[in-house]
């Protein structure tokens, strides 16, 4: 378990691994959390790809709609 965490921790400290981060700290954290919150969902009820799809897509017209 140690090993995994040290090459995770090397991995992430790396240039790459600091770009990848940035990003994914400032694209798409706010939206999910929004969606989570004020919906209060957290997992998909549709079963197969394409309800989880549509459900999905349904949430993110919801949250559109709110931020305008």
């Amino acid at each position: 378990m140690t090993l995994f965490r040290e090459k995770r921790k090397a991995k992430a400290d790396s240039e790459k691994g600091k770009e990848i981060l940035k990003q994914r700290k400032s694209v798409p954290e706010p939206v999910w959390g929004n969606i989570q919150v004020q919906d209060e969902w957290k997992q998909m009820h549709g079963r197969g790809m394409d309800n989880a799809s549509r459900e999905f897509k349904l949430h993110c017209v919801m949250h559109n709609i709110r931020k305008s």
